[in-house]
């Protein structure tokens, strides 16, 4: 039995990112949207496991892309 979210997506559509017809947003692999260097981790991402080690896992994707964005500037 599954219950199904409703994202809370309102900012992300706001800035016109690209979501599923789930409204969950898709992502590249290190979780940057189809908006540069807006980044989804968790339940928000659209194809990806709805746990929390999952999120942690997003977010460290994510963290390293934007440190290695940072170092390059």
């Amino acid at each position: 039995i599954a219950l199904g979210i409703r994202p809370n997506n309102q900012l992300a559509l706001a800035l016109g990112a690209e979501v599923d017809e789930s409204g969950l947003v898709i992502t590249d692999t290190a979780g940057e949207s189809t908006i540069p260097n807006l980044f989804v981790i968790g339940d928000l991402r659209a194809n990806s496991m709805k746990q929390i080690y999952t999120a942690w896992q997003h977010a460290v994707d994510s963290i390293q892309l934007i440190n290695k964005r940072i170092r390059e500037q």
